[in-house]
């Protein structure tokens, strides 16, 4: 499972826990990161980690996931002769002590980077438009304890957004579809923070090449605001949907070879960022930007999020929604008997019917709202 520590821990570890810590972690597999939770994991369905991202004020400390390094891992066991038990003990603890205080630097600065920056991002902004973010990830029930397959991110620019859906055959391969997505859910944001870029398929360009030294490969979804302009490149099965006034204005078209054979970067496909569906919009006041992996389109109908959405008031509440979406589509995955949209396709693919229950999946989603400069002033 993935280790969690009260905030009040992540800033305070001892150096006497510290050895303890290190050789709890060290087998944690992910990448050679380790997934961290500044607070106990909100619980989206039977136990299901659930992370949501605020992007009108800075993150709070249960509501993001952080990772660091797996560096300058002390070995499992120790083992030493009494001569020297003491004089070892005290190399021991002045390592843990640089241990300790590496650790907590690194976690404060990744949380900074996180809620700081996009702050004042928003901020500075202001006089132009302002947008707001929230998400919400519910791994498959057999993935828990990875977090599942899917990955996204949001860029320190605060208006571009990623979704990927690691590739599931690949653990039929002995691969573990999570390092792929992952890896190019990473670049992609680096494209944004460190090299600048900003048009969708360049993005993802750059993250399609500097992923090539992983094994697997992924769908994605990338968009862009700026200004009331919105980008987005899309390409496989995960999406968008644009709400404006109850109503979807525009959506993303899913690219599939074959049923449930969607169009995927990575090892052994021929599929370029270059083959993306392309979509641009212009938003208005008061817009909502659906975004998110199969998991969510596979299991509701456009009409299931409208509803969501008509239920209540959601201003200033993106997370609330992000959460709200991704718990419906959950729960109608589990149904042992329900009419949902991958059942349609396979029916429409195969010619009769295949199955009559909830597709089981990861489900990430990503709301974005645009609000115009004029109701941010009033």
């Amino acid at each position: 499972m993935m280790q969690t520590l009260e905030w009040s821990q992540l800033f305070n570890i001892s150096i006497v826990n510290t050895y303890q810590y290190w050789r709890n972690v060290r087998s944690v597999p992910w990448n050679n990161n380790i997934p961290i939770l500044a607070s106990p994991p909100q619980v989206g369905g039977s136990g299901h980690v659930g992370m949501t991202v605020a992007q009108s004020k800075p993150l709070q400390p249960n509501t993001s996931l952080f990772t660091f390094p797996n560096l300058l891992l002390p070995p499992k066991s120790v083992s030493f002769n009494e001569t020297y038990q003491s004089t070892i003990s005290l190399l021991f603890h002045t390592c843990s002590l640089f241990y300790a205080s590496l650790f907590t630097s690194t976690i404060k600065n990744r949380i900074l980077s996180q809620t700081d920056k996009n702050d004042k991002i928003d901020n500075k902004n202001n006089d132009r438009n302002q947008i707001q973010i929230g998400s919400y990830l519910i791994p498959h029930d057999d993935k828990i304890d990875k977090g599942g397959e899917d990955a996204w991110f949001i860029a320190n620019d605060g208006k571009t957004v990623g979704v990927f859906d690691g590739v599931g055959g690949w653990a039929n391969e002995g691969v573990d579809p999570r390092d792929y997505s992952t890896t190019l859910s990473t670049q992609c944001k680096e494209a944004v923070d460190q090299r600048n870029i900003t048009n969708p398929v360049e993005i993802l360009r750059y993250g399609y090449e500097q992923s090539k030294h992983v094994i697997g490969s992924s769908t994605a979804c990338i968009t862009k605001i700026d200004g009331n302009s919105f980008y987005l490149a899309n390409l496989g099965d995960s999406g968008f949907r644009i709400i404006r006034n109850h109503q979807i204005i525009l959506a993303s078209e899913s690219q599939q070879h074959r049923f449930n054979a969607p169009f995927q970067l990575g090892t052994e496909s021929d599929d370029t960022p270059e083959l993306s569906d392309i979509k641009k919009c212009d938003l208005e006041d008061g817009d909502f930007v659906v975004i998110g992996t199969d998991g969510l389109f596979d299991n509701l109908y456009d009409e299931n999020i409208l509803d969501i959405i008509k239920s209540k008031n959601w201003n200033n509440n993106e997370s609330g929604l992000a959460e709200a979406i991704a718990k419906k589509a959950y729960e109608v995955s589990k149904l042992p008997e329900v009419k949902i949209p991958f059942n349609d396709m396979a029916e429409l693919y195969y010619g009769m019917t295949c199955w009559d229950n909830g597709k089981q999946d990861d489900i990430t989603v990503l709301v974005v709202r645009y609000y115009s400069p004029k109701t941010r002033e009033s």
